[in-house]
């Protein structure tokens, strides 16, 4: 409210220059334009998916754990193989899953991670992900009922229809 009740006063162009050393070009009203780095933004986006993501898994996780461990009818599962730590969280009966993976290996240049869902044997696409310094998350809204098990593959970014190379992490959802 202190800020609010005092008139506006402009800033001595001195002082930002003397603060943000030499601006560059000038947009009106944005003395920072020329300065902003392409791939600062990047990595905001990045660390924003991440962090809605880890809300969201925080969220979940503060709602407290039944007896079986799992918590209020969310399932965790671990996937197997691969370097990392890689798992999904979904609720049985309802639509969506939360991938999360930390420590992945880059999947090389040109190449993207593909998430597939298995029923009865069919693999069908989840979706494609590159991780960030190692660090992938993301949210599908796909019905996971019949589903039995989950692979991810090392693909073309064109994300192809059908696998093309063997599994690197696998996770049954039996």
């Amino acid at each position: 409210m202190l800020a609010l009740a005092l008139e506006p006063r402009p800033v001595d162009p001195r002082v930002l220059e003397r603060i943000l050393g030499d601006p560059g070009p000038r947009a009106s009203g944005d003395v920072a334009v020329g300065r902003r780095n392409p791939g600062l933004r990047r990595w905001q986006a990045a660390f924003g998916v991440a962090a809605a993501v880890a809300a969201v898994l925080a969220i979940v996780l503060a709602t407290g754990r039944g007896d079986s461990g799992a918590v209020r009818g969310q399932r965790f599962v671990p996937f197997e193989g691969g370097r990392g730590e890689l798992a999904v969280a979904y609720t049985p009966g309802e639509r969506g899953l939360v991938l999360w993976g930390t420590g992945l290996p880059d999947p090389g240049t040109g190449r993207v991670y593909e998430l597939w869902l298995f029923e009865g044997g069919e693999p069908s696409r989840g979706v494609c992900l590159a991780p960030q310094d190692g660090t992938l998350g993301a949210y599908l809204d796909a019905d996971l009922g019949g589903t039995e098990m989950l692979a991810v593959t090392v693909e073309a970014p064109s994300c192809p229809a059908a696998p093309t190379t063997e599994p690197i992490y696998t996770a049954s959802l039996d």
